[in-house]
């Protein structure tokens, strides 16, 4: 399963940075016709970092030691609400958390009426500022 998250968010480090570099070529050369890809690979940056930091979560409630931060942060005493808490806890944990943060954000932003009425050239500066954080 560490494979897996790791993988995951290699994936998504990768397709953000493509993103953003495709925003850019675009916003330089005058387009705004590629707003729907960038949405679509918006989606599978967010699934990707849900895949990850579900995988974490789940190691942290199962208690399965196998993984690094789950052993370094919690123990078979720890109360499970600490055990949650313990997501983000570490650095890494903490950057994840808050890579999740921002990316459910971005996502909840897509879906809004008013991510919809801007004007394409408006949209691709939120997707390179967006792939700016991540």
């Amino acid at each position: 399963m560490q494979f897996v998250m790791e993988i995951g968010l290699m994936l998504a480090m990768l397709l953000s940075l493509m993103a953003a570099a495709w925003a850019c070529l675009d916003t330089w050369q005058g387009q705004a016709g590629t707003v729907k890809w960038l949405e679509k690979g918006q989606w599978a940056i967010l699934s990707l970092i849900v895949l990850s930091s579900g995988i974490l979560l789940r190691a942290l409630l199962l208690r399965d030691f196998s993984f690094k931060y789950v052993a370094d942060y919690t123990s078979h005493s720890l109360p499970y609400f600490y055990t949650v808490t313990a997501f983000w806890a570490g650095r890494s944990g903490s950057l994840l958390f808050w890579l999740l943060v921002i990316s459910v954000a971005g996502g909840l932003f897509l879906m809004t009426r008013k991510y919809r009425e801007l004007p394409d050239t408006t949209n691709m500066g939120f997707f390179i500022s967006a792939r700016s954080f991540l």
